[in-house]
């Protein structure tokens, strides 16, 4: 009897603090809140007429690889970690977080370097379940440059430089990039500047000092085509009489007519020293 007295107490008591154990545990979990992320990616850039292109846009599609941080509002990070490894619901105490997701490299200029990324700033309270839902964009800005056929009549090449406040010198695109993809880093309303270097037929530099520079405001999710063509006037021989750059943001079309002096312009008659 006396043995089961005591396992019958042993048992009692057991339970007793299982029962208080999870009496707290409920209490601390009541004082909590949680949040679902619902995370998506949309790798179109805002501008129209945005071209499909070699580069395999397949990891930027799959959330799954993600970098997905949730921050306080001092701006601690309390977890980062890749979506597919993260549990999607969180449990968080009231205030106010901001969960943020990326993928790529966030590079100051490259060639097929898209950079993705997103955020969602949400206040949670006691007792909340909340699904943070948001996507990931393009965040920096992608240039395509072209020519027009009738440009190597004239001209056998146009370099172009670009330069933007990430970059100490300009990144330059010429004929040989006509089918790539440069991604610039942009964080607002940013300017972008252009410059402009030509060669004629025989390969021979012909721009003259300051030719052609130009000041553009790009923004995160820009797709600038830049087209260089001739400028042909309507006379009789069709004397060429400079280059149009056409600078295409999906959103305004601006065109930049350039004049060169008489003394720049291609001809098999006229010699340029360089």
């Amino acid at each position: 009897m006396k043995k089961s007295f005591i396992l019958c107490f042993t048992f009692f008591s057991s339970l007793f603090f299982i029962a208080c154990e999870s009496s707290e545990g409920n209490d601390a979990s009541a004082a909590k809140g949680k949040m679902m992320i619902d995370l998506n990616s949309d790798v179109s850039y805002a501008s129209k007429g945005s071209k499909a292109r070699a580069m395999d846009l397949t990891p930027y599609k799959n959330v799954a690889n993600y970098t997905v941080e949730l921050k306080d509002a001092s701006g601690n990070v309390l977890q980062s970690k890749l979506y597919s490894e993260m549990e999607l619901t969180q449990e968080v105490t009231p205030g106010t977080y901001t969960v943020r997701a990326y993928y790529g490299e966030n590079v100051n200029a490259g060639y097929d370097k898209l950079y993705m990324e997103g955020a969602q700033t949400i206040t949670v309270v006691k007792g909340d379940n909340k699904t943070v839902s948001f996507a990931c964009t393009p965040a920096n800005v992608k240039v395509n440059l072209k020519y027009s056929d009738d440009f190597y009549t004239f001209y056998s090449d146009c370099t172009v430089g670009l330069k933007t406040q990430y970059l100490t010198e300009a990144f330059e695109m010429s004929q040989a990039d006509v089918d790539k993809d440069l991604f610039l880093k942009a964080v607002g309303n940013e300017n972008l500047s252009l410059t402009f270097a030509l060669k004629d037929k025989n390969g021979i530099t012909v721009t003259p000092a300051n030719f052609g520079a130009q000041t553009v405001t790009i923004k995160p999710r820009d797709f600038l085509t830049i087209t260089v063509k001739p400028k042909l006037i309507d006379i009789e021989g069709g004397k060429i009489s400079g280059i149009t750059v056409t600078i295409d943001n999906g959103v305004q079309e601006e065109n930049i007519d350039v004049t060169l002096p008489d003394e720049f312009m291609p001809g098999e008659d006229i010699t340029v020293n360089n």
